[in-house]
């Protein structure tokens, strides 16, 4: 692979190669790795292949600690950025309306980068429009002096003639250049850097479009599918799943069940399964992490009565065994006398 060949020539020949994604990374960094052990080397040099968002932010933080860094803005992280939006969006008079805030604050956070990336300008639309416009003038008020990865490529553009660059930049496999990325590239080019479009080798192949009554179906038949090709001797299998984050565990299942069947069973052999989830559970989705999650959040706000009761019986607390009775008492008092929300001052 040509693309490869350049790469092993190492950091002397000052080639970054950034990808759309960071799972594209991964996998890019990954065949390399493959590339090099085939040519019999034990060590090579890593290969400076990153998403495109993880190298404007490298340009950045090297902005940060240069003679640049006092006039520079402050990157938010996504946490920051989240809390912002969801304290904008409560303090609001739609948001009032609002059962979910934090909902709200994530499409709101993922609206503000599509704006910025297709260069979306103003018009008129539904109460939705109105009410997102309210909040993005508000988010803007509070993020004075401070960046976000929306706006970070536009920044990072004007600074680019002061910053020490690659010698190539290779845009591997972006099928759409939204306008922002397209700017920030062609600025690239205006102060020297030689930026060049690659394309993924293609391989000649055939499609076929069928249906199934549900989604259950269609998952299991797909598992099926990449069981017969995994039997075939595939090197690689993909299967893609529309909302894998709510549908993960039922994934899991599914894929487990026919590629390993007899998995679950008592006495069955703890192996490794033989297919990978590419999008990792959420670490709130751990009980013991969710515990200590839900006495933080106890300790600053207020929480639904779900959420206490379940802290209050949680195993995780001190005390669970020996006062199990007692803390089911106390909830069954506490659901007939609380309201809907709890707060530590009540």
């Amino acid at each position: 692979m040509e693309l490869f060949q350049r790469l092993a020539e190492g950091h002397a020949a000052g080639i970054t190669v950034v990808t759309p994604n960071p799972r594209l990374s991964r996998a890019l960094i990954s065949e390399f790795d493959s590339f090099q052990a085939a040519k019999g080397l034990t060590a090579w040099e890593a290969p400076d292949i990153l998403p495109f968002g993880a190298f404007v932010e490298r340009l950045w933080e090297d902005a940060l600690y240069s003679e640049l860094g006092d006039k520079l803005p402050l990157l938010l992280t996504p946490a920051q950025e989240r809390l912002l939006w969801q304290q904008v969006i409560a303090s609001s008079r739609e948001g009032k309306d609002l059962l979910f805030t934090e909902t709200a604050a994530v499409h709101c956070g993922d609206a503000w980068r599509l704006l910025h990336q297709w260069r979306v300008g103003e018009g008129r639309g539904n109460e939705d429009h109105s009410a997102f416009s309210e909040w993005v003038k508000q988010y803007e008020k509070q993020t004075l002096g401070d960046i976000d990865s929306a706006r970070l490529p536009d920044l990072v553009a004007g600074l680019l003639d002061k910053l020490k660059k690659p010698r190539r930049l290779l845009a591997y496999a972006f099928d759409i250049l939204p306008p922002q990325t397209r700017e920030f590239f062609n600025a690239c080019r205006r102060h020297g850097i030689e930026v060049t479009e690659v394309k993924p080798e293609t391989t000649k192949t055939s499609s076929i479009r069928t249906s199934f009554p549900s989604g259950k179906e269609e998952l299991e038949c797909a598992a099926k599918w990449a069981r017969a090709r995994l039997e075939e001797g595939r090197a690689r299998i993909g299967v893609v799943v529309p909302q894998l984050a709510q549908r993960r565990k039922e994934v899991v299942r599914v894929f487990s069940r026919v590629m390993q069947p007899g998995y679950s069973l008592p006495g069955a052999e703890n192996a490794p399964l033989p297919f990978n989830v590419s999008l990792g559970e959420p670490l709130s989705n751990y009980p013991l992490v969710d515990a200590a999650l839900g006495l933080l959040e106890l300790s600053f706000h207020s929480v639904e009565f779900a959420r206490a009761s379940k802290l209050l019986r949680s195993p995780f607390l001190a005390g669970a065994e020996s006062e199990m009775a007692r803390r089911a008492t106390l909830d069954a008092r506490l659901r007939r006398n609380l309201g809907a929300t709890v707060a530590l001052s009540k």
